[in-house]
């Protein structure tokens, strides 16, 4: 007479057919780490910066607006404007500066004003060239990117503008000899 022994056949079914595995409790090892707590996982890298959140317009000497955006579409803006960058953000570190197309700095003043937002006025100190491309570019001095009263650090922005031809036929930027 035969005997069959269930038990082993059991087992080799079990570890042919695979079994589940339990996650281990708290405070438990990880399997195959003799001794060694478990490894949490990695978080997640945090997202990267939002861009400065600043809205720009050229004003004229007659007061008309030109919205500029900064998707990368260029804008046309009289030679003789002067810049506003509003952001409803208070910044507590931020930088505006003009370049020409060269990426000369154009000289220019600029008036900074942070309360419940922020407001840069800035105004070249000469009319731009007619026809020129020109870019305004938001940044820090002492870093790279802009920081807001609460430390959030936003990625630098630009803003490119063409100018127009004046109205008056003539040449604007700089007067002929």
């Amino acid at each position: 007479m035969r005997t069959i022994h269930a038990l082993p056949l059991l087992v080799a079914a079990m570890s042919i057919g695979g079994c589940r595995q339990q996650a281990p409790e708290a405070g438990n090892t990880a399997p195959g780490a003799a001794g060694a707590p478990a490894v949490p996982p990695e978080p997640p890298p945090p997202p990267p910066p939002a861009p400065a959140p600043f809205d720009a317009a050229a004003v004229g000497k007659d007061g008309a607006r030109t919205p500029i955006a900064a998707d990368g579409s260029t804008a046309t803006v009289p030679a003789d404007a002067r810049f506003e960058l509003v952001s409803p953000q208070a910044f507590q570190s931020v930088r505006v500066r003009l370049f020409d197309a060269r990426d000369r700095l154009v000289p220019s003043t600029d008036e900074l004003a942070i309360g419940r937002g922020t407001t840069v006025r800035l105004e070249p100190n000469e009319p731009l060239e007619a026809g020129a491309i020109y870019r305004l570019e938001i940044d820090d001095a002492r870093e790279t990117r802009p920081r807001d009263i609460e430390g959030r650090a936003y990625e630098p922005r630009a803003f490119r503008f063409a100018v127009a031809a004046p109205s008056n036929g003539g040449a604007g930027g700089a007067a002929a000899p």
